[in-house]
C-alpha cells in the first residue's frame, strides 16, 4: 500500500484525458463512457455531461471561464465555469485534439481531427480556416512562446505549424509546416 496515492474520483469508463486550470479550480475528465466530467478543486462533480461519442480532449481558459470538450460525435462542446453548456457545434468530423488560445484578445480554438485536418475556429465556433496533415491527429497544443501550433499524429510524428498569423486559407503555405521529430525507429529524425 502506498499512502501517497489515493483514489479521488471514479468515472463510468476508461479515461482519455484530464485537464485542469493552473490553480486547480476546475478539472475536466474526458472518457470513453461518452461523458465529460467537470469537477471543482475538491473533486466534486459540477457537471457530468453525456455526449454522443467518446469524449477525447478538453481545454480550459486560465480563469476557468471557458471549458471546451471534443467528442467522437463530431461536436465541440463549450461550457461556462459552472458547467452549463453555452455552445456546441457539429464540425462534421471525429474530433481529437483541442486547444483554446488568445489571439488579438479573442478566444480561438484549434481542433485536430481523425482525418488529419486541423481546424481553426473563432470564439463563436465559426470556422476560420483549416489545413491537412498526412495522418490522424492525436493532439494539438498552442505554444505561446514559439507562436506556433504543435501537433502529434498517429504516424508517430510531431509537427510544428509556425507563424499562426498566416493560419488562414488565403495565405497558408505548406512550407510553414515542419516535421520536428519522428518516432519511427528506422528514421527518428526526418
Amino acid at each position: 500500500k502506498n499512502n501517497n496515492i489515493s483514489l479521488i474520483y471514479k468515472c463510468d469508463g476508461p479515461l482519455n484525458e484530464i485537464t485542469c486550470t493552473p490553480d486547480g479550480e476546475r478539472i475536466v475528465i474526458c472518457s470513453y463512457d461518452y461523458n465529460a466530467y467537470i469537477l471543482n478543486n475538491e473533486y466534486k462533480t459540477i457537471t457530468k455531461f453525456r455526449t454522443g461519442g467518446y469524449t477525447w480532449s478538453s481545454t480550459i481558459s486560465v480563469d476557468a471561464g471557458t471549458i471546451a470538450v471534443t467528442s467522437f460525435d463530431w461536436y465541440i462542446y463549450v461550457f461556462d465555469r459552472d458547467g452549463y453548456l453555452v455552445q456546441k457545434r457539429n464540425i462534421g468530423l471525429r474530433l481529437r485534439g483541442l486547444q483554446l488560445f488568445k489571439r488579438f484578445s479573442e478566444k480561438n480554438y484549434v481542433v485536430g481531427c481523425e482525418d488529419g485536418k486541423i481546424i481553426h475556429l473563432n470564439e463563436n465556433l465559426a470556422i476560420i480556416s483549416s489545413i491537412e496533415l498526412p495522418a490522424k491527429i492525436r493532439g494539438v497544443r498552442y505554444s505561446e512562446g514559439r507562436d506556433s501550433l504543435l501537433v502529434g499524429c498517429d504516424d508517430c510524428k510531431f509537427y510544428e505549424i509556425i507563424d499562426r498569423r498566416k493560419f488562414m486559407p488565403d495565405t497558408f503555405n505548406e512550407n510553414q509546416v515542419f516535421l520536428i521529430m519522428s518516432m519511427d525507429k528506422n528514421n527518428p529524425f526526418l
